[in-house]
């Protein structure tokens, strides 16, 4: 909606959500962009906040490489 256009991205989205990928939003961004579940697209999940899924998963042996 933010640029008037469908998001491209959004078949490739649905296929690896098919292979089984997870999406997770962070809530706090959500917020400062005033988005809404609603905005999203199926099958994403939210978070309080990213961090908080970068420990559960780091928890759980995932790796967090930052490519600057």
């Amino acid at each position: 909606k933010k640029f008037n256009i469908n998001n491209p991205n959004i078949e490739l989205i649905q296929q690896l959500q098919q292979l089984g990928a997870r999406f997770i939003v962070c809530g706090q961004t959500m917020e400062i962009n005033d988005l809404t579940k609603n905005d999203l697209l199926p099958g994403m999940g939210i978070s309080v906040s990213a961090q908080n899924m970068l420990s559960f998963y780091q928890l759980k042996g995932y790796v967090f490489f930052k490519i600057l």
